[in-house]
């Protein structure tokens, strides 16, 4: 039985990386071209956006022919963008903030673009991107949600829209982006299925950060991927983030032992190496376990405070499963 719903999932899943790739080509192809025209439509505030024409004070454009938004710097404070178009593509084109408000996409979309995008205070609706029955799909782009109330990015639970299943369809599909999600309830939530850079988030793919807790992913027997008190997630386009940096400087009395911690996210199971340079020559070399280190190849090495180590320079090489690496900024150990 498990085996069928995982075919099943993968199914949909290729499917809607197809999707995504003719969204990306705006070329989603209308079943009922009069009927899709009647009924799509964006709405900024109470104003209905119409396609050619230029708004708050060209900050905003809409190509209709083309199903592409234009965002051009402008500040969105508590003003909610309504969509409905089908196939619509949002193109950041100067960072553009909303404050208080948020995007409602009731229809497939594409976020990319050259700038970046931020949500900060209380979305109105309840979220800082609210979507319905659509895939969303996360291009090419910085997103920074940042928010004092609600979800940073969900689903509609279809309970309280009058279904009683309550599986969603909403499905998130996110390629060379940086996402960072932090909200006072959950940071993404009602989504079937989530893609990072054409895979499955699997527990080994992503880490969902609560505070200083390090969580994943949970995925249930149907395919759902779910979060239990994940209130921030942040995906990046990089392969390694350091999440925490070494301290500048270190300084202890002599004979005393401290400690210098780097923290980082990534895909499976990190690797650290902690390097030292001391004040005789500018090679790095690897900290072994002994007199002066211990926990060498953890988070958080311990260093002796001496006349060997006065003046050393420390850093960590961190790296992921398939071998990327990204190493740390340094810090200076001084003994007084």
């Amino acid at each position: 039985m498990q085996r069928v719903v995982s075919t099943k999932l993968l199914k949909k899943i290729l499917g809607y990386m197809m999707a995504f790739v003719f969204i990306l080509l705006v070329l989603v192809p209308e079943t009922n071209a009069k009927a899709a025209q009647h009924a799509e439509f964006i709405w900024v505030g109470d104003l209905q956006i119409r396609g050619d024409r230029s708004y708050r004070n060209n900050k905003l454009s809409y190509n209709a022919d083309a199903k592409t938004l234009y965002l051009l710097g402008n500040n969105f404070n508590n003003t909610t963008v309504t969509s409905t178009v089908n196939g619509l593509t949002i193109n950041v084109m100067a960072d553009t903030s909303f404050y208080n408000s948020g995007l409602v996409l009731k229809g497939s979309t594409v976020i990319t673009g050259k700038g970046k995008l931020y949500f900060t205070g209380k979305p109105s609706n309840g979220a800082a991107i609210m979507v319905t029955d659509s895939l969303l799909g996360i291009a090419s782009i910085d997103i920074d949600i940042n928010i004092q109330a609600g979800t940073g990015i969900c689903g509609s639970d279809l309970k309280t829209i009058g279904y009683s299943n309550s599986r969603c369809f909403e499905s998130l599909i996110v390629f060379n982006s940086n996402l960072h999600v932090k909200a006072q309830s959950e940071a993404m939530l009602f989504f079937e299925a989530i893609c990072i850079d054409g895979l499955l988030v699997t527990p080994e793919d992503a880490t969902v950060m609560d505070d200083s807790i390090y969580q994943t992913y949970k995925v249930s027997k149907t395919g759902n991927i779910y979060k239990e008190y994940a209130k921030e997630v942040r995906i990046v386009k990089d392969k390694i983030y350091v999440k925490r940096q070494p301290v500048s400087t270190i300084i202890s009395p002599a004979g005393w032992t401290n400690y210098v911690e780097a923290i980082a996210i990534g895909k499976g199971k990190l690797t650290y190496q902690w390097q030292y340079c001391n004040t005789t020559s500018n090679v790095w070399r690897d900290c072994t376990e002994g007199t002066n280190f211990s926990g060498c190849n953890t988070t958080k090495m311990a260093i002796k405070a001496n006349a060997t180590t006065n003046g050393m320079r420390l850093r960590c090489v961190i790296k992921d499963r398939n071998g990327n690496s990204v190493t740390t900024t340094e810090a200076l150990v001084k003994v007084r």
